[in-house]
């Protein structure tokens, strides 16, 4: 059974665990690399699963499948309050093509949206032809590009 919610202040370990499983398995999706993670401090990772945990700034949901962790999903306030950056997405590959991934997303961008967030805004690698049409299929638009990365957009009002 697929469960997903956000993170809990004593979950740091779990947040810790499934962002560095997310790093080996699609090192070429996100901008920061496994070793650069697994050097951070426990102190860090600690500090950064309770910033996601409550409040507005940060928030992580967890996707939970027969209650092991199994992808995440994160959205951190930008230089507006009411502009989010939606970052860390990724679902294990046992879960790819279930919906899981919509699901979490979706459920992220009504957090937000429940939070003040007017617009949402992802950064994709553009050689990730998979996470670019993910996002147009949930609604974002590509805003800009140039010949590294695209940053779309999703309006939530």
């Amino acid at each position: 059974m697929i469960k997903i919610r956000r993170i809990k202040k004593e979950e740091w370990i779990l947040y810790k665990k499934i962002r560095l499983e997310s790093l080996i398995d699609s090192p070429t999706s996100f901008s920061t690399t496994f070793e650069e993670a697994f050097k951070r401090t426990e102190e860090s990772w600690k500090k950064q699963g309770e910033d996601a945990s409550s409040g507005r700034e940060r928030c992580t949901f967890l996707i939970l499948y027969n209650e092991e962790v199994k992808g995440l999903a994160s959205i951190y306030e930008g230089e507006e309050e009411t502009i989010g950056e939606l970052l860390q997405v990724w679902v294990s590959p046992e879960l790819r093509g279930t919906g899981a991934a919509r699901d979490l997303v979706h459920a992220l961008l009504e957090w937000a949206k429940d939070n003040g967030y007017q617009t949402i805004i992802a950064i994709v690698f553009n050689n990730n032809e998979t996470a670019l049409k993910f996002y147009l299929k949930l609604g974002f638009k590509i805003t800009k590009e140039n010949e590294k990365e695209s940053i779309l957009e999703r309006c939530l009002i």
